[in-house]
């Protein structure tokens, strides 16, 4: 197991390495515990609240042997807001999954929006009316799509539930604690998502999970 090194910065020993003067052979990762090393990959344990999540935007050398560097990036978040909002930490692909634990006081609109870098875009937009009682799941570009709607018992007001919204590679599986409700259909790449809202009057934790 190798202990973060305090004395160096990792951005400095990637100059120092371009530059031909030391390899890479000791690196740190912002808001992680560890760091393993083998001649293959990096294991990294984060800060709580916080998930490793590799990336390719730059290598690092140790021992000769090229290795991708990842991020701890926050993925869970406490205690937030009626209304909060967050850049996604990386891409959304198949097997990702957001959990929203909250509750909604059947009076105010319960929200959960994905969007995409073009203001025009939603990826994902599912809300509670509470009269008639309908879920609504629904996409826009520009203009709104066609709504997808459901019955079912998502949420009771002043009740905090734990809503799921899995991601296949083609629908969202939305259910509401472990109860499956409904599916909707994926109609934008999930890639294009790079914004989480969510809107309830409770908000207890907000979660990010990657495959």
């Amino acid at each position: 197991m190798a202990h973060l090194p305090q004395h160096r910065d990792c951005q400095q020993e990637k100059l120092d390495r371009v530059l031909g003067l030391v390899a890479c052979s000791n690196f740190r990762i912002l808001n992680a515990l560890s760091v393993m090393r083998n001649q293959t990959h990096v294991d990294v344990t984060c800060s709580n609240g916080f998930s490793y999540l590799p990336n390719t935007s730059g290598k690092y050398f140790h021992d000769k042997v090229p290795l991708d560097i990842g991020l701890c990036m926050q993925t869970l978040w406490i205690g937030q807001r009626r209304e909060f909002s967050t850049p996604l930490p990386a891409p959304l692909n198949s097997g990702a999954e957001i959990i929203v634990e909250a509750a909604a006081d059947g009076v105010s609109i319960p929200a959960i929006y994905l969007f995409a870098k073009d203001d025009s875009k939603t990826v994902f937009y599912l809300i509670v009316r509470w009269s008639p009682y309908t879920i609504v799941y629904n996409t826009a570009e520009g203009s709104w799509g066609t709504e997808v709607r459901s019955t079912s018992p998502l949420l009771t007001p002043n009740v905090t539930s734990i809503l799921s919204i899995k991601m296949t590679e083609t629908q969202f599986l939305i259910s509401s604690d472990n109860d499956s409700q409904f599916q909707a259909p994926i109609r934008f790449p999930l890639q294009e998502a790079i914004t989480l809202q969510v809107a309830f009057t409770v908000i207890k934790r907000v979660q990010i999970k990657y495959r």
